[in-house]
């Protein structure tokens, strides 16, 4: 009986406290309406809601005048946030969404001018330390198409490719370093049928088509600047990168085979030479080199496993138009003089 009346006692004083709390909070919030919708003292009124309570910070009125205290500070990105939060919470309110629609474009239009402001920065610094006078001079986007010969014969399951190229260059350390990033997807074709066969445990006769291969990969180059000059910039250096290729499903005369596994993963390793001639030309030769040394066929009914020898090394050509920048906006008068 002793320990039932402590509990209550207890239970009362949580009950008493809580809502001391409550009403604390609701006057904190109130006040903060009224410094904030009516005398515009900002700092004031976030000093009231500051002193709200964590359960009371979920109300929709302490929200809305969240959002409205920012707002009244000039602090987008929090009053944007304290927006959506009350909008979530009550959807019909048409004042408080006109307001967050209009922050956010007010938000987006400064990230424009910043934008711009950047580039004519750096396009005027660019001019003041003479980097027009050099091809690169800049970071750049390239998109090109490029071919490939696979170099490993027959240990190569197909001859020659054709790609798409994605490529960002950032040069570095006053232009005598460049970073590059390429992106890249396209197909193989030229399928050996005897590396197939082997694969599938067959005979190349039992093989009567090999469609084209879809392939991706990517690149990053560290590469020094050996020549930069007005109409002339040649970058060479190491490139490391992944890639990976989709294996078709081969026409045959016999019972159909499956793949264990139809896709092909392997980390590469190379040396890129780029050409870079005035403005907008890009020319590329590689050499990668395939890391994965053999392709294991598994677990396929019927057929014993097998372990094919894989060589996936390539060279590549490739030939792009470059130019694509954030300069590129200011440097075409130049070339048209």
């Amino acid at each position: 009986m002793k320990k039932l009346t402590i509990l209550t006692l207890l239970a009362c004083i949580a009950v008493i406290s809580s809502s001391g709390q409550t009403q604390s909070d609701t006057l904190n919030i109130q006040k903060a309406v009224i410094a904030i919708d009516g005398m515009h003292k900002c700092n004031e009124g976030m000093e009231y809601l500051n002193r709200v309570s964590e359960p009371s910070k979920n109300n929709p009125t302490y929200l809305l005048t969240m959002a409205k205290g920012y707002d009244c500070m000039s602090k987008n990105a929090e009053a944007i946030r304290y927006y959506e939060k009350f909008v979530a919470l009550d959807r019909t309110n048409a004042v408080a969404n006109k307001r967050l629609i209009a922050l956010k474009d007010e938000d987006n239009n400064s990230a424009v001018v910043k934008q711009q402001e950047r580039r004519i920065k750096n396009f005027y610094k660019g001019i003041k330390q003479g980097n027009n006078d050099f091809a690169l001079n800049d970071n750049e986007y390239c998109f090109a198409i490029g071919t490939d010969i696979l170099t490993g014969g027959d240990k190569s399951p197909y001859r020659a490719g054709m790609n798409l190229n994605f490529i960002s260059t950032a040069p570095f350390a006053n232009n005598r370093m460049v970073f590059q990033l390429l992106g890249s997807i396209g197909f193989l074709n030229g399928g050996r049928k005897n590396w197939f066969a082997s694969v599938l445990n067959t005979t190349e006769d039992d093989i009567t088509d090999v469609p084209a291969a879809f392939f991706g990969r990517i690149n990053i180059t560290f590469a020094p600047v050996i020549v930069n000059n007005k109409k002339l910039a040649l970058t060479v250096g190491p490139d490391v990168g992944f890639e990976s290729m989709i294996l078709p499903e081969v026409s045959m005369k016999g019972t159909f085979k499956e793949y264990s596994k139809k896709t092909v993963y392997s980390p590469i390793i190379g040396l890129s030479a780029n050409c870079l001639i005035g403005m907008h030309f890009f020319s590329s030769l590689s050499y990668s080199y395939f890391t994965v040394s053999k392709f294991e066929n598994e677990n396929v009914a019927g057929i014993p496993s097998t372990e094919t020898p894989l060589n996936g090394n390539t060279i590549r050509l490739t030939v792009g138009y470059r130019g694509i920048s954030e300069m590129s906006y200011f440097r075409n008068d130049r070339y048209r003089r």
